[in-house]
């Protein structure tokens, strides 16, 4: 693709996600080096550790408006790899326990790693939180590994 047609998914993209009423902006660092493949797999852990902790046991059997829903753009890709995520959950007992969840989790995959999650309580932190997570997906290698939650599920 050449950059017009990389800055024209950028947006549609960036629409996309802004339809979503994402709950959380959520930067998850790795804090060493590491590769796409590797941040991949340590990413479909920790989603899969979240819905079975706060979906229950059969998660992987329940619908996806049941579950967490997420879009990961990976930045840095080169230098200093990390996910901003945007991320849904569908009730309010969820997202009472995420925030300490979500960093315990992503601690215990990724030991030199941490997480920042930051509640969005209006229209405005959404926007930001939107474009900031959409911001390098005009590069063809950041388009190329953006995932959404449902990839790993199955769904």
């Amino acid at each position: 693709m050449n950059y017009c047609q990389n800055k024209e998914m950028q947006i549609a993209l960036r629409q996309f996600v802004a339809e979503e009423d994402s709950d959380y902006f959520v930067t998850a660092n790795f804090n060493r080096n590491t590769n796409i493949e590797a941040a991949r797999k340590a990413l479909k852990r920790w989603s899969a550790m979240i819905d079975r902790r706060l979906v229950g046991k059969h998660w992987s059997k329940k619908n996806a408006d049941e579950r967490m829903f997420y879009f990961a753009a990976a930045e840095h890709i080169h230098s200093n790899l990390h996910w901003h995520m945007l991320v849904r959950l569908p009730n309010e007992k969820m997202k009472q326990s995420f925030n300490w969840i979500a960093s315990n989790y992503w601690k215990q995959i990724v030991k030199s790693g941490d997480m920042n999650v930051q509640l969005i309580d209006n229209s405005k932190d959404k926007i930001k939180a939107t474009n900031y997570t959409a911001k390098d997906l005009w590069r063809t290698e950041n388009y190329n590994t953006f995932t959404i939650s449902t990839e790993f599920s199955g769904l």
